[in-house]
């Protein structure tokens, strides 16, 4: 693994901080234009949290049924099997 030093704003560094051991694979997705199924799920949800919706809109919200199907798959496999962890996640995106 190659380690890369930034300048970048405070706000962006804080986002990328959070999102945890998925930085490398969100970063990914973002550089490939979120080229996969799951990230296209994503990407969905994205756009509709960026319209910043009241508590109750994000309450209402559900993603399509093939969209739940595909986020269920990806939750499944994200937990680690005899220490598989994301790799065993990345046959699935």
């Amino acid at each position: 693994m190659t380690e890369l030093t930034l300048q970048l704003p405070d706000e962006l560094a804080e986002r990328i901080g959070r999102s945890g051991r998925w930085a490398p694979a969100i970063l990914g997705l973002g550089l490939d234009g979120y080229g996969t199924r799951a990230a296209a799920v994503a990407n969905v949800i994205f756009a509709f949290l960026s319209t910043n919706p009241s508590a109750s809109a994000v309450l209402d919200y559900h993603v399509s049924e093939a969209a739940q199907d595909r986020l269920h798959a990806c939750s499944r496999s994200t937990r680690p099997v005899s220490g598989a962890g994301w790799p065993h996640a990345a046959r699935h995106l």
